[in-house]
């Protein structure tokens, strides 16, 4: 639901954003990946994945203007 508050065991602080996963990338340093998520219709569509969190917030918004017509901070 749209309305609803930030699920308390969200960790990015902004709903329809997951870190997808940490990738090592050698000697034992790992980078994160992120990616935006939105519900449509009872069906999830998940993003690209993106190198920073800013990246997948700002595909969210784009996400939620394209499928919902709005965006929700």
């Amino acid at each position: 639901n749209r309305n609803q508050n930030l699920r308390s065991d969200n960790t990015t602080g902004f709903r329809g954003v997951k870190c997808y996963k940490d990738k090592e990338v050698g000697s034992g340093h790992h980078i994160r990946l992120w990616h935006a998520q939105i519900a449509v219709n009872g069906k999830n569509i998940t993003s690209k994945c993106f190198d920073t969190k800013k990246e997948a917030i700002v595909e969210r918004k784009k996400m939620e203007a394209k499928y919902w017509g709005e965006t929700y901070d």
